[in-house]
């Protein structure tokens, strides 16, 4: 079933009715806040990198830094802001890029210039979009494919093909709430939508080893609701083959 309501989440799940014999009950779903979030990955990051958004003249928003090349925040949907990346003292403009931001998570992917480059050009985020490993989030009790993750597994799909020497490890999670045997189900569904993908794209099913390890090995503690989002995630890597012996 799903339950959706204008600025929540929706809600995508079963219920488990056992033993109903035509009596009437009563189940309670809440439904959290819709978020609208940026996550900005760095395919070549280097310590003390700093990410920001501003809109127009505004005030500036840092961007919280999950490690070297990996930043996110929340922002409001619908507008369009200037994303800069820059070194370690602020004042060296590394990079820029525009963001147009749409409810739910907006992912972009980023190569930064060469270090000996003076003048950085300015480029869009899909400029900088490189095959990579990468994490993907989802909304609670979701499992639909992230839509703007299209991009990056299309690339991705093609660059596989291309390279027999290499496979994919795919690993889905999800956070501590509600009942563990279902988050272990929720995170298979996750992974399984990811790899029904890359299949449909060409990838060969044998190259790709999948599994839903539920709420185990979170990334974060589950304490508050921006560290839970952490944990709603599917892993995608990028592993070497053994090689063949003759």
């Amino acid at each position: 079933m799903e339950v959706k309501s204008p600025g929540y989440q929706s809600y995508n799940g079963n219920l488990i009715l056992d033993q109903a014999q035509d009596s009437t009950r009563t189940y309670t779903l809440k439904l959290n806040r819709q978020h609208t979030i940026l996550s900005v990955n760095i395919a070549n990051p280097h310590a003390g990198l700093h990410a920001r958004l501003r809109e127009g003249n505004g005030e500036n928003i840092e961007m919280e830094r999950v490690n070297n090349g990996h930043f996110y925040t929340e922002a409001a949907a619908g507008r369009i802001y200037k994303l800069e990346l820059t070194g370690q003292n602020r004042n060296i403009e590394l990079a820029t890029a525009m963001a147009s931001l749409k409810e739910g998570i907006t992912l972009k992917s980023f190569r930064l210039p060469a270090k000996d480059s003076l003048k950085p050009e300015k480029r869009t985020a899909e400029a900088f979009f490189t095959v990579e490993n990468r994490t993907l989030y989802f909304p609670q009790s979701d499992y639909k494919l992230p839509p703007d993750s299209e991009n990056y597994l299309d690339s991705l799909a093609e660059w596989i093909s291309a390279n027999k020497d290499k496979s994919l490890s795919i690993n889905g999670y999800t956070d501590n709430v509600g009942n563990a045997s279902l988050n272990l189900t929720l995170s298979e569904y996750r992974v399984r939508v990811i790899t029904r993908y890359l299949v449909n794209k060409g990838v060969d099913e044998n190259r790709i080893k999948a599994q839903g390890l539920g709420s185990k090995f979170p990334v974060a503690p589950n304490d508050t609701e921006k560290n839970r989002r952490k944990n709603r995630r599917v892993e995608v890597q990028i592993i070497d083959l053994p090689e063949r012996t003759y």
